[in-house]
Order: C-alpha cells, then sequence, then structure tokens
C-alpha cells in the first residue's frame, strides 16, 4: 500500500513538471511569437513611414493641376519650373515654416557633405537649454539621434516616425529664434529703428520683442511671420530664398533672400500664404 502511495505520488509529480515545462514552452514561444511580429510590423511601419516621406516629392508641374483654373498663379508655376525641378509638401500644422527650414538645411548640407556647417548648425542647437526637465531631457535625446544622421534618409526616417523628436527639433528652432531676436532687441535695425521699435511698427499689438517672442515664437503651432522668418536662417548660418506664390493675378511672383555667410543659398521656400514647402532647384528634360 506505501508502495503504491509513492509510486502515485511520483508519477503525480513528473506529470505537475511535465505540465509546467509545457506552460513554460508554451510562454516561451508566444513571447518569440510577439518578438516576431513586433519587428515585423515595425519594419512594415518603418517602409509605409518611409514612403509616405518619398512620396513627398513631387515634380513641380504637378503644381499646375492644382491652380489649373487660376491662368495667373499657373503662369507663376511655369516661372518657376524654369529654375526648379521639384517641391516637397511639408506637414502643415502650423510649425511647416520651422520645419521646412531646419529639414531643408541639413539635407542640403548633408547631400553636399558640408561638414563644416553641419557642425554650426548643431553646435546652435547644443545652445539651446530649457528649465523644465522633460523638456531638457528631450532636447538631449534629439541631439544623441542627430550625431547619428549620416544622410538624408535618416532625416526622413526619423521625422516621420518619431512625434517626438520632430516636436524637439521645431521647440528648439523656435528658442533659437528667440535668443536671436532677444539679442538683438535694443539694436538698430537696417530700417534705423531698434528691433524693439521695428516689432511695434509692424504690428501695435505687441509691446515690444518679449511680447513678440511670447506670442508668435514661442507657442507650438503658430505660424511664423515678420521678423521670425529671417531670424532662423541667420541663427543656423544658412542662406534661404522665399518665393511667394500668390493666387491674386495682381500680386507678382517675388523672392526674398536671406543670404547665408557666403552670400549662399542652401533652401530654397515656396510660400503659399498660409502654408511653407520646400523647392529644389533644377531643370526637368
Amino acid at each position: 500500500m506505501q508502495l503504491h502511495l509513492t509510486m502515485t505520488t511520483s508519477l503525480q509529480s513528473c506529470r505537475g513538471m511535465l505540465c509546467m515545462a509545457a506552460m513554460i514552452q508554451v510562454k516561451m514561444f508566444a513571447s518569440a511569437w510577439q518578438m516576431v511580429k513586433r519587428s515585423y510590423l515595425k519594419r512594415l511601419l518603418t517602409k509605409v513611414d518611409l514612403m509616405k516621406m518619398r512620396s513627398s516629392v513631387h515634380f513641380l508641374d504637378n503644381l499646375e493641376e492644382e491652380c489649373r483654373f487660376n491662368p495667373g498663379k499657373l503662369e507663376k508655376i511655369r516661372r518657376l519650373a524654369q529654375v526648379y525641378s521639384d517641391w516637397r509638401s511639408i506637414r502643415g500644422d502650423g510649425n511647416c515654416y520651422y520645419r521646412t527650414v531646419i529639414f531643408g538645411a541639413l539635407e542640403a548640407l548633408m547631400l553636399n557633405q558640408d561638414q563644416l556647417r553641419l557642425n554650426q548648425v548643431m553646435l546652435s542647437l547644443r545652445q539651446v537649454h530649457y528649465d523644465c526637465v522633460a523638456e531638457q531631457k528631450c532636447h538631449n535625446q534629439m541631439l544623441q539621434i542627430m550625431r547619428s544622421w549620416r544622410c538624408p534618409d535618416q532625416i526622413e526616417q526619423w521625422v516621420a516616425q518619431d512625434a517626438t523628436l520632430d516636436q524637439a527639433l521645431i521647440q528648439a528652432c523656435r528658442r533659437l529664434v528667440r535668443q536671436f531676436l532677444m539679442k538683438r532687441a535694443n539694436e538698430k535695425s537696417p530700417s534705423g529703428l531698434t528691433y524693439n521699435q521695428l516689432v511695434r511698427a509692424l504690428d501695435s499689438r505687441y509691446s515690444g520683442m518679449e511680447d513678440f517672442c511670447q506670442h508668435v515664437v514661442d507657442p507650438l503651432g503658430r505660424d511664423a511671420e515678420t521678423l521670425a522668418l529671417d531670424a532662423l536662417p541667420q541663427q543656423l548660418g544658412i542662406g534661404l530664398r522665399m518665393w511667394i506664390l500668390d493666387r491674386r493675378d495682381e500680386v507678382s511672383l517675388v523672392s526674398l533672400d536671406t543670404p547665408g555667410p557666403q552670400n549662399e543659398v542652401d533652401v530654397h521656400v515656396l510660400f503659399k500664404p498660409g502654408h511653407y514647402d520646400l523647392l529644389y532647384p533644377g531643370v526637368r528634360h
């Protein structure tokens, strides 16, 4: 009787161990499957995001389609097509000017292998500091990721995938604009007015530069205007040419330049009132 009980207990113990081993194997398989699935989904999402980014580059004559019923605007686009072959549509959320300029600057300098000026852009971004610990942490993570970039495709990948990095980059650009404007608030502008006086002359709603920065420069999602448009390329050390494409026939196609340190133009921007996109020089054959 005792032997029978011992054998029964041993069998039960073995069954328990086998069941436990089977459960462990099932869990390990399930965990491995989840890892494989997550990896696959990540690769798939990466491809989708990159395709979205690359699909944002179009032949310039594609713009003709969207304004085919506006002869005046159509003629302006055909004039642009004599100098530019492509344009990149930039996501519009009130931050499109900052996104256009910083992406265009990094892309152009990388394609030209201008490491010296790339380093200068990174140095400018490293000079940005926040009192908020969370904002500073995001900024430091952004700088670390940017140091790993070696080609424009990597910029596209990160900007498409990582909304946190995108916002950190835009916020850093806004902070650079604030630093630039506040440093020059009491200096004389080319108009002969100090920048504090100029900002009031341009828009009487603002009492001075600090007020302008608080309402126009600092808030995410607030469109860039007036003095902010020149400040960002100057702070980044790049040259910018902005074409103003107004739908009204009586408004001519005009360009405004903010030259770089050696009078170069690195970034070409198309401003369709209310939104900014990138232009790429070249002629289609």
